[in-house]
């Protein structure tokens, strides 16, 4: 802006000084005549002579300026007036200025609807019309492949179109025109004669067939001239590259003119990199979610299948115990009835656990309360004679356990709630069976306790030779538990054992106590 503010400051200096020229040189004219008319007055001239020596020297006078007012001295050769000429330059810079500012505005507003709108057919044609092509072709080179297609075309000429719009290359043909002496900036330039276009280069050819091919002006536009530049991601890598054809003003490319398709190519290398990080990462997505799809798909494949293999397993346990039923049914011996009903209960205890689990949503584990409320209501039941008038309570806090520890578990409980059933109330004596399940720390702890008629004193469970006490201290070990007697009031039996891990490597976490269920 100063700079400009100083030409005009020197153009008006100029004009000034021009004017301040042409009036000394009339004051120098006048002192003349007026010096030469003293001169001839006083050697007495006569009045005729006097007159037309003033008529000349005016005449004189006056064709000086004219000739000076017309840029041209006494011996006809033209005088250059700065003025002017200032003048003239400083509008054609102003102007080529003005084109450039209004050229630079299209290129940002362009390469910002490329960042906005991936929409190529619709953006070529205006970003062709604005850097000077009738033809603007859209190259991208396919890293995997090292192909090079024809991603957009746009031109006049319907033949361009459908001759190159989704062509494809191998990427070796544009290497060998990248060449140092075909370099222009950071574009290339090959002109027409360099290069052997219908035999050399492998893949569709245009040629514009309407551009004259006659002249020899060096600076003009032949059909057979190639122009490229290139779309680079940093130094060294290329994505792809613009190729231009048919110049609107008919000329060759210069490094200045070349500018603006530099910039635009800058703008495209970004556009065209985030477009194929979104893609990378949107196949990527799209791949995780189809595999997590087939997992999922496998996944409540294997529950149902699972599901199925519980509840055929149970079903089998439930036919064995039917078959025990029906063999208890052709004896008449108490003792042997008695032995068939506890069989039928322990093959009970198993089946219960695999209802349990396909019943349920998670076929890992099982709810250890919830499990013992239906053993203890199925056990009181079956012992309904003798437990008509015996309560059973059910509480503690929901503890879920794995098949491996649930199986043990449920045959545990199975023979101690028996043994409360069977002989803590004879003769039909009212009472009450209690049901506790608690964790403390890293183990959990199953008590039975029942205010029946007890033990005798001495009395020690270890030495009793019987079938489901055996079974009580085998599984204890199986647990890696332990178990603990109380005959003060009854008989109370507390088992201990640690806290199964979960299979993520976890253990069970507490949960909230619940209260006790009375039946």
């Amino acid at each position: 802006m100063m700079k400009l503010r100083w030409r005009k400051a020197n153009l008006n200096t100029t004009f000034t000084l021009n004017w301040l020229f042409m009036l000394v040189l009339l004051a120098v004219v006048a002192l003349l005549t007026l010096g030469l008319l003293v001169y001839i007055r006083q050697t007495g001239g006569t009045a005729l002579v006097q007159t037309g020596l003033l008529g000349i020297l005016l005449l004189l006078a006056a064709a000086i300026v004219l000739l000076v007012a017309l840029g041209i001295d006494p011996s006809g050769r033209p005088v250059r007036v700065v003025a002017a000429d200032e003048a003239i330059r400083q509008k054609h810079i102003e102007e080529a200025l003005e084109h450039r500012t209004r050229l630079l505005g299209q290129i940002l507003e362009l390469g910002n609807r490329l960042h906005h709108n991936w929409n190529l057919d619709s953006l070529l044609h205006e970003i062709g019309q604005s850097i000077g092509f009738e033809t603007v072709v859209l190259n991208l080179v396919n890293e995997e492949t090292n192909l090079v297609q024809v991603r957009a075309v746009t031109s006049c000429d319907p033949e361009a179109r459908r001759l190159l719009d989704g062509a494809v290359y191998p990427w070796e043909e544009f290497t060998v025109l990248m060449k140092p002496e075909y370099r222009l900036g950071r574009c290339y330039f090959v002109p027409a004669g360099e290069y052997d276009w219908h035999h050399d280069f492998v893949g569709p050819v245009y040629v514009n067939s309407h551009m004259d091919r006659s002249g020899t002006d060096p600076e003009k536009w032949h059909p057979d001239d190639f122009l490229m530049v290139p779309i680079m991601l940093g130094e060294d890598q290329i994505l792809g590259f613009f190729s231009v054809d048919h110049p609107i003003d008919g000329r060759r490319p210069t490094r200045e003119s070349l500018l603006p398709l530099e910039i635009l190519a800058n703008q495209a290398a970004v556009v065209i990199e985030n477009a194929r990080l979104y893609e990378h990462a949107r196949r990527e997505l799209q791949r995780r979610q189809e595999a997590e799809a087939r997992l999922r798909a496998s996944l409540e494949e294997k529950e149902v299948l699972l599901k199925e293999i519980h509840h055929r397993v149970k079903n089998n346990l439930q036919v064995i115990s039917s078959l025990l039923n029906l063999q208890a049914g052709e004896t008449t011996d108490p003792a042997v009835v008695e032995l068939y009903r506890e069989s039928q209960s322990r093959i009970r205890s198993m089946a219960l656990v695999h209802e349990k689990l396909y019943r349920s949503d998670n076929l890992a584990r099982i709810d250890l309360l919830e499990y013992l409320s239906d053993l203890s209501a199925y056990l009181r039941q079956m012992y309904a004679p003798v437990a008509r008038q015996v309560r059973v309570s059910v509480g503690g806090q929901p503890v879920f356990l794995d098949i491996d520890t649930a199986v043990p578990c449920g045959l545990l409980m199975n023979e101690l709630i028996s043994n409360a059933f069977k002989h803590a109330f004879p003769n039909g004596r009212a009472g009450e069976v209690q049901i506790q399940v608690h964790r403390h720390d890293d183990r959990i702890c199953l008590t039975t306790a029942d205010n029946g008629v007890g033990v005798p004193p001495g009395f020690s469970f270890r030495q009793v030779d019987s079938l489901g006490m055996q079974l009580v201290f085998t599984l204890v070990d199986q647990l890696d538990g332990t178990i603990e007697f109380d005959t003060r009031q009854g008989v109370r039996a507390v088992v201990a054992f640690p806290v199964p891990a979960e299979p993520g490597g976890g253990s069970i976490r507490p949960a909230q106590e619940t209260p006790g269920a009375t039946r």
